[in-house]
């Protein structure tokens, strides 16, 4: 508490009200508060194959994640925050009926000046002129999606946020008929960490979507991995990805699965909240936390105040 000095005497405690001595609180400023952050970026929508020569495509690449603190002074100028979209997963029969689709690539994330992850790369069909040998999406942390195998037509899975993506392959049992699509990588586990008002723990995010596989013998698919989209074939469509920042499922002769959106929390330790950004603002444990969970292609201002509060 701030005291109250007259002259050389302390009278914080010497005032009275209605004749009796009160105590009198006074508010406690200051002009810098540290903030930690998570930001994870959109996942990579899943690849489609349309025709009997490509008959798989790759999952799509889980979106980057960041976690990190910085300190925020106040002032005049706001800093921006834009949470990505995910990709949408290539169609069917699509634009190019022949050779199948790319899933669309997620958005980047970002604090302005702070932090920014990068997105998820859409997964390829089999065939495709550009990165033959890996179908499924890379990810913005930079790991790999899964290879495909030409010969068998399987595909890759995309890449989680942890992990490569598993290879699209002939099985245990080395078949040249049997075609095996790859499982999406892993993603990662955020702990600690709460993303809305009911209190929902972040949990394991960012996984790569599964790649899908076709043979004489054997129609398969790959699964995705935390939160990725499964993959399908025929009059199934490959699922979304179900966490942030995932990658969708592959598909053959069907619509892929989209990549699902990134996610921005800022948490700070304070008795009070020091402004109104965010779509969702409350408090867990010490915390208050701001949570940008509606992604978009516009950014969204958090407010740098004139005072911080931090006591009374």
């Amino acid at each position: 508490m701030q005291r109250l000095i007259l002259g050389n005497k302390d009278i914080s405690t010497s005032l009275k009200m209605d004749g009796k001595y009160i105590d009198v609180a006074w508010p406690v400023y200051t002009e810098s508060i540290d903030i930690e952050y998570l930001v994870i970026a959109g996942g990579g929508g899943g690849g489609s194959a349309n025709d009997v020569t490509l008959f798989a495509g790759g999952g799509g690449g889980a979106g980057q994640i960041q976690t990190g603190s910085f300190t925020f002074a106040t002032g005049s100028d706001n800093i921006f925050v834009m949470t990505g979209l995910g990709g949408e997963g290539a169609n069917y029969p699509g634009t190019n009926p022949t050779s199948g689709g790319r899933g669309l690539r997620g958005y980047d994330s970002y604090i302005s000046g702070v932090a920014s992850s990068l997105k998820g790369q859409g997964g390829h069909p089999i065939g495709d002129s550009v990165r033959a040998d890996e179908t499924g999406g890379p990810s913005g942390a930079g790991f790999a999606g899964g290879t495909n195998d030409i010969f068998d037509q399987a595909a890759g899975g995309g890449a989680g946020n942890s992990r490569v993506g598993f290879d699209g392959d002939d099985g245990p049992t080395d078949n040249p008929n049997v075609a095996i699509g790859g499982n999406g990588g892993n993603g990662t586990t955020i702990n600690d960490w709460y993303w809305n008002s009911s209190l929902d723990v972040v949990g394991t995010v960012a996984g790569g979507g599964g790649g899908s596989a076709y043979s004489a013998v054997t129609e398969s698919f790959g699964l995705g991995t935390d939160g990725g989209g499964n993959a399908a074939l025929g009059t199934n469509n490959a699922s979304d990805a179900t966490s942030f920042g995932s990658g969708g499922g592959g598909a053959f002769e069907a619509t892929a699965g989209s990549g699902s959106y990134g996610l921005v929390v800022l948490r700070y330790e304070n008795r009070f909240q020091i402004n109104d950004s965010g779509n969702d603002i409350f408090q867990a444990g010490d915390y208050w936390y701001h949570s940008f969970n509606s992604a978009s292609l516009s950014s969204q201002a958090f407010e740098r105040p004139d005072k911080i509060l931090i006591d009374v």
